[in-house]
């Protein structure tokens, strides 16, 4: 599901958590001069009236907090639904994968300032997109209520350099 933040800048952002919206989105958001940013991978726009009706529309929530000031609140590379893994396709896995492959990328040269370039080799990003398709076809049975939890890929444990479990679970409780 998306989640719109309004920032201190008075602007409104809209992310997506790696989605690409569909068309009659895009065009809404477009119509009220929403632009996407494909660097920080979000859309955003002016606050004013109508970005906030489109925002709350399409978002169908209250917005967040802005962290955007802080990555380190942030601590991952996505969040993803378990429903949205499934009904992706092989464009949408390589969507996200580029997003791991930049933020490990990011978060090493962060890290390690001596360090530039690409840190992910072949075999990590094969690896992170046969993840995403073993989730698709194993959980696709799940029920409705359990294809709503939400997978984090590559946290940041705090306090820690370069230790991020591949991928966790959230639940709103622990039973499944």
């Amino acid at each position: 599901m998306a989640t719109y933040t309004v920032t201190a800048g008075n602007r409104i952002e809209i992310n997506f958590n790696g989605i690409i919206p569909d068309e009659v989105t895009r065009d809404k958001m477009k119509s009220v001069k929403f632009r996407w940013d494909p660097g920080r991978g979000l859309w955003h726009g002016l606050y004013n009236v109508e970005t906030l009706a489109i925002a709350k529309e399409v978002c169908g929530i209250e917005p967040v907090k802005d962290f955007s000031a802080s990555k380190f609140l942030k601590g991952y590379a996505l969040k993803l639904k378990i429903r949205d893994i499934i009904s992706a396709d092989q464009r949408q896995f390589e969507i996200w994968v580029k997003t791991l492959k930049d933020h490990v990328n990011d978060v090493m040269s962060e890290d390690n300032s001596s360090r530039t370039g690409n840190s992910v080799s072949q075999s990590q990003e094969s690896v992170w997109m046969d993840c995403f398709k073993f989730i698709a076809r194993t959980l696709s049975d799940l029920n409705i209520a359990v294809k709503e939890f939400e997978l984090v890929f590559e946290y940041s444990l705090p306090g820690a350099v370069h230790e991020r479990p591949d991928v966790f679970l959230l639940t709103a409780d622990c039973k499944i």
